[in-house]
């Protein structure tokens, strides 16, 4: 479990390996960090490990992005010809 504070934006970020968040006792050994900055009113944020190849994945939205900016940039020179 790795934990980030950002004092400057009030944020604290969790992250939890796979076999820890698998783990039923890792929601217990966060109730007090919980704790902790509820009262300086930091919002938590808890990260997952997920369970995909994440350069695949990566890959793929990466594809995607370009495929939908060369539709976008197409539908914009169209509107500027008329």
């Amino acid at each position: 479990m790795q934990n980030d504070v950002h004092d400057d934006k009030k944020l604290v970020c969790v992250w939890l390996t796979g076999k820890e968040s698998a783990d039923s006792k890792t929601s217990e050994k966060l109730l007090p960090l919980f704790a902790k900055y509820k009262q300086k009113k930091y919002t938590v944020a808890v990260y997952h490990s997920g369970r995909q190849e994440l350069s695949e994945l990566t890959s793929a939205l990466l594809r995607y992005n370009r495929k939908l900016f060369a539709q976008r940039e197409v539908q914009a020179e169209k509107q500027n010809a008329r």
